[in-house]
Parts: structure tokens; C-alpha cells; sequence
């Protein structure tokens, strides 16, 4: 697990006149059934979203990376504030002044730069100094995951980037690392709205609601991360049995707390109901009732009757509403989307359907997308399996020495004529009860290894330094070992081989039922489509003929003389006279 590290700084700000007008949600305001509980995070993300569209902007950002610095979280950190810009920057840009992002590898070099963002405000230097005096330092850490704070009154978010480490290509090196800077420049948007100011009280909000639109913006690598690690960074951190006491000490600061269950607890059990809350009233309220407080003068004393001027209850009501929805996500913790029908009502009715559209939209998508990662999960865990099931059958290494455990690479060598040759990952760590902590663990591996061959462990710390153990000679593997696996590999091969075919024909029929529900869906809206049009016509012709002017008729008499005069507005002939009825 990375490093908490989204550190408060000491806000020094100047009050302007002009604040960025905020439009009430139009959403609905009621609690929400438990029943309903599942689909609460997919609403409130839906409720951002809808509020915050993808719009074109004007929005400048300015980077400084430090050496150092990997080129990985360099294009996340940019990959996740051009998303985020995309749907914010009309807030964002309230002052024509750019942002600054700066992304340091060092505590030294990241402060320096930090420094020379405003070199000449001195109250900003002293805020630099005395936040980086809390950050984790890379130097002593070397695998920190990443970490940052913002000043939302200089327009200037710092983050700690030095390390990047993944096995899987998909996924980033901890789970938290993309929503670092989606999270911070939440904090941007919280202050944009206020003129530079953000409101700290109540903390819950500030932290949670910055973890919850910082996971709902969160992108890596092309693709939406809210449900892949964004959102459960912080939903799987929530103590079991929270209570009103616990969600009401978020109000003030936490980070001094002894108790491990509180200290902290408004960037995880805080998102929990500030996601309540979004899903309840709609994202927009949920910066109207900042805006609303700073106007009042801030701090807890002007946020609650703020609060109760938004949403019509008051706070310790709308705890006591919400802590059934908080202890549900302490123990469902994992992110879905929206894409039953069940969800895609609930979110309908609460957001209305023009705001819910693009979530309906990309239901079926997100469905097919779903079905896909569960059979590629499946495929990949079975490999593993296989794999795991052939290496355990050969000669087991293990290294010499105290290591520090998982947090390091270690990868056995073997030596090929003058060059030393990768063999195998560590597949475990044995923990060394005759070494001291920290460092109590040697990692060891399995592998086929040519008898009287020159072998050693190549042990390291990404960006930091390398070790390499003593060199052993490698015992080789037995002709019974050799034959057991390839007996092995030849029955894992004909197993595959029937899954793939029972896969193929499981495909083929899915496939088979999704186009025929595509055509019977098809066929329903096109039937519903032309009843819809008959019916408009129908409407437009009743609506048509009713407003069409309707004649009458006159009857005119002269003398013995009659006529008969048919008109919308009849009019007897000079000489006649109406006739009168008898």
C-alpha cells in the first residue's frame, strides 16, 4: 500500500469580491433506499459527470519534472490533468493565472523547484518549507508510491513521483498512483470556486470529496480507471462498524489522532459519504454548500446552516442517514459500473434521464467490456496455475542473505560463457527469523538449471542500487523432475485444448443470443419509433385541425328574398337583414 501523504498546507489567502456563481443540482434530495446501496457510487460518478460534460476550455498548465523523475508517472501526471481539465476547466479557469504542476524525485530538488514557482512570495516560501518537512522522503523509501498537496490559493499542486515498478502493463505500480493528481486538482476546483479559498471544514468533504471526483476522473493509459483501481484505493481502507461519532469527528482534522481507525479516516470512511452525499443531491450542490459556506465565513459554524439551506435536513440527521451506506461500502468495497437494469433505472429516476443518458449509453459496452475482462481474468489465472503447478515440480533457489521483502526485485541469474543471464523472477519471499527487521526475508524461485552451472541472485531497488549474492553452482534437475513435467505440460495442453473448444462454442452462443437480443431490441425501438411518429402525427393533425378557424352559416333575407352565406365570419349582403329565429 502506498503512503498516505495529501497534507494540508497553511492557507494564506486574500478574500475577493467576485466568486464563481454555482447552479443548485437538479437532482433529487431524498435518502436513498438500502436496497439501492449498490448502484450509489455508479450514481454519484454519473452525477459528476453529467454536472462536469467534456467541454473545450482555455485552461494553461505549467510543468516542472525533476530529474529523476520517471517517464511513466511523468505521462500519467499529464494524462490525468488533461482529462480532468476537459470536464473542469470553465471552473479552473476563473483566474486567467496557469497551473502549476510540479513532480519531484528528491525532497531537496522537488522543494527547490516548488520554490522558484513564486520565488518572490515569501509567505509561499514558508508554506513550500514547512510542507515538504512532512513528506516521505525518497532517500529513505526508495519505493514510495505517489503522493502530493496543493495550494489552491497560488494555483500550484506538488506531487512525490520517484518510482515506478509493475509487472502488468495495465496496471500502475499502486493502485492509488493515477488518482494522485485527479485528487489535487480536485482540491484546485474546491478553491477555483471560492477564489482561490478551500474550505478545510468539514474535512470529510474536502479530502473525501477530492478522493471521490479524483477516482471518478481518474484515467491510465487510455482508459477510464474509476472502477479498475481509482475508486477502490480508497473504499477498501474503511473500518468495519463506523458510527455518527466517527463520521462526525471528520468535521475537524484527524491526523494527530492515536486511534488507527479515525487518524486519517476522511480520505477513506470521508469518501464514503461525500459519495452519499453526491449521489443523493447531485454533484453540484455538494460545491454550492462550500460556496455557500465560504460566503458565511467559513469553519463548521457557517457549513451547517449551509448545509441545511441546500439539502433541507441537518448535519447529525444526514450522518444518521448516511452510516448504513458507509458500513455497506466497509464491506462491499469493490467498484462497479452501472450496467444492469436495475442500476440504470435507480439512476434515471434520481438524475433524471437527460443527465443520465451517457450512462445508459454506454451501459451495453461497459456489459460486453465486463464479460471480456472475466474470461481474460479466468485465462490468466489458469496460466498462472499451470505455470505455478510445472514450477513447483523443479529445483528450488533461494538467496542468502536479509532482504527487505517484496518491495524489492530479486531475480535469479544464471552465468552463459562470460554473461550473466536472467533465469527467473522471485516467486516468494521466506521470511528469516536470524535477520533483523526491517530486513527479514530471502527470496527464492524455481527453474531448470543445467547441473554444475554457475548461478547468483541479482537483488535491487528500482532507481536506488543493485546487489548481487554469492555464486553457487546449480545441483540441475533430475531426468524423474524433467519427466514429470513434461508429462504435465502435455496433460495442461490437452485441457486447454477442450476448454478452448467449450470456450469457442460458449462464445459462439453468446454471440448467437446477443445478436438475436440486438435484433429483438432493434426491432422494439424501431417498432416503438414508428408507433411514436404515428402517434405525433396523429397529435400534430388533432392539434392542426382544432386550431383551424370554422365556418358557419347566415341566413339573409331581403323582402321575399333569401340567402344562405357559409363563412368563418358570415356577412349579409348590403340590403339584407339576418334572419331572426321565430
Amino acid at each position: 500500500m502506498k503512503n498516505v501523504k495529501f497534507l494540508p498546507l497553511v492557507m494564506v489567502s486574500i478574500i475577493c469580491s467576485i466568486i464563481l456563481p454555482i447552479s443548485p443540482a437538479q437532482a433529487s434530495t431524498s435518502a436513498i433506499s438500502e436496497s439501492n446501496y449498490p448502484y450509489v457510487a455508479a450514481l454519484a460518478r454519473a452525477s459528476i459527470l453529467a454536472d462536469q460534460p467534456v467541454k473545450t476550455n482555455t485552461q494553461k498548465v505549467i510543468y516542472q519534472f525533476e530529474d529523476g523523475v520517471p517517464i511513466e508517472n511523468q505521462n500519467m501526471i499529464k494524462e490525468g490533468v488533461d482529462n480532468f481539465v476537459s470536464h473542469f476547466g470553465d471552473i479552473l479557469s476563473y483566474s486567467p493565472a496557469p497551473i502549476g504542476i510540479t513532480a519531484y524525485s528528491t525532497l531537496a530538488g522537488g522543494l527547490a523547484l516548488a520554490k522558484s514557482f513564486d520565488p518572490n512570495d515569501s509567505n509561499f516560501q514558508a508554506d513550500m518549507q514547512r510542507t515538504f518537512a512532512n513528506q516521505v522522503d525518497p532517500a529513505k523509501v526508495p519505493t514510495v508510491g505517489m503522493g502530493g498537496f496543493s495550494a489552491g490559493y497560488k494555483r500550484f499542486i506538488v506531487i512525490e513521483a520517484p518510482y515506478f515498478k509493475t509487472s502488468d502493463p495495465n496496471l500502475p505500480t499502486y493502485p492509488g498512483d493515477p488518482v494522485t493528481t485527479t485528487h489535487e486538482l480536485a482540491h484546485e476546483v474546491q478553491a477555483s470556486i471560492n477564489n482561490g479559498n478551500n474550505m478545510r471544514n468539514p474535512v470529510w468533504l474536502c479530502e473525501g470529496g477530492a478522493q471521490v471526483m479524483g477516482a471518478a476522473l481518474s484515467v491510465y493509459q487510455g482508459k477510464d480507471y474509476w472502477a479498475i483501481g481509482g475508486r477502490d484505493q480508497w473504499s477498501n481502507r474503511i473500518p468495519a462498524n463506523r458510527t455518527v461519532a466517527d463520521l462526525k469527528i471528520m468535521e475537524g482534522e484527524t491526523r494527530l489522532l492515536s486511534d488507527p481507525d479515525r487518524k486519517l479516516s476522511e480520505y477513506s470512511t470521508g469518501a464514503a459519504l461525500a459519495e452519499y452525499l453526491i449521489a443523493k443531491g447531485g454533484f453540484a450542490n455538494s460545491l454550492l454548500v462550500n460556496q455557500l459556506s465560504y460566503k458565511a465565513g467559513g469553519g463548521m459554524g457557517a457549513f451547517g446552516p449551509a448545509f441545511l439551506k441546500v439539502y433541507g435536513e441537518s448535519l447529525d440527521d444526514f450522518y444518521a442517514e448516511a452510516l448504513p451506506y458507509v458500513n455497506y461500502v466497509s464491506a462491499n468495497w469493490k467498484t462497479k459500473y452501472a450496467s444492469s437494469a436495475a442500476a440504470l433505472a435507480f439512476i434515471t429516476d434520481r438524475l433524471g434521464a437527460a443527465k443520465a443518458a451517457e450512462t445508459i449509453a454506454a451501459a451495453p459496452k461497459i456489459a460486453a467490456d465486463a464479460l471480456i475482462a472475466e474470461a481474460k481474468a479466468a485465462a490468466d489465472l489458469l496460466a498462472k496455475q499451470n505455470a505455478d503447478a510445472i514450477a513447483d515440480l523443479l529445483p528450488r533457489f533461494q538467496s542468502e542473505g536479509c532482504h527487505a521483502g517484496s518491495m524489492l526485485n530479486a531475480t535469479l541469474q544464471k552465468l552463459v560463457g562470460t554473461t550473466w543471464v536472467d533465469v527467473a523472477n522471485a516467486r516468494g519471499w521466506t521470511f528469516v527469523s536470524t535477520c533483523s527487521a526491517p530486513t527479514q526475508y530471502q527470496p527464492w524461485t524455481n527453474a531448470d538449471v543445467e547441473a554444475g552451472t554457475s548461478v547468483r541472485w541479482h537483488i535491487s531497488a528500482t532507481n536506488a542500487w543493485d546487489a548481487y549474492t554469492t555464486i553457487t553452482i546449480a545441483p540441475g534437475t533430475s531426468p524423474e523432475v524433467l519427466k514429470a513435467v513434461a508429462d504435465l505440460k502435455a496433460k495442461q495442453n490437452s485441457s486447454n485444448s477442450t476448454a478452448a473448444a467449450d470456450k469457442a462454442a460458449a462464445d459462439k452462443a453468446a454471440a448467437d443470443k446477443a445478436a438475436a437480443d440486438k435484433a429483438a431490441a432493434d426491432k422494439a425501438a424501431a417498432d416503438k419509433a414508428a408507433a411514436d411518429k404515428a402517434a405525433a402525427d396523429k397529435a400534430a393533425a388533432d392539434k392542426a385541425a382544432a386550431a383551424k378557424p370554422k365556418k358557419s352559416t347566415l341566413i339573409c333575407v331581403k323582402g321575399k328574398l333569401i340567402k344562405k352565406i357559409t363563412a368563418v365570419k358570415p356577412v349579409c349582403p348590403k340590403g339584407y337583414k339576418k334572419k331572426v329565429a321565430a
